[in-house]
């Protein structure tokens, strides 16, 4: 089920469109899930540790990283 939902990050927003997931609930912590297509991630602020498969990578503000298709991924935010 495709679902489409909006993050407002001031008087921005971004909307998304998620092919098989419902919107979160907490955008801190995600559980392990993939998606059939590709994502690119911004940590706008704080540091998050990302979990690709079996490899962790802790992003800093201003990191980008690039999440393949059918990649099982998860995401906790250390800091706001």
């Amino acid at each position: 089920m495709e679902v489409t939902f909006t993050l407002q990050f001031g008087k921005a927003s971004v909307e998304i469109l998620c092919g098989q997931c419902m919107p979160p609930v907490d955008l801190r912590i995600t559980t392990p899930h993939c998606h059939r297509l590709g994502e690119v991630h911004i940590l706008l602020s704080g540091e998050a540790h990302y979990t690709f498969g079996e490899k962790g990578q802790v992003l800093q503000a201003g990191d980008a990283v690039y999440i393949p298709a059918k990649t099982f991924h998860s995401a906790i935010c250390r800091s706001p």
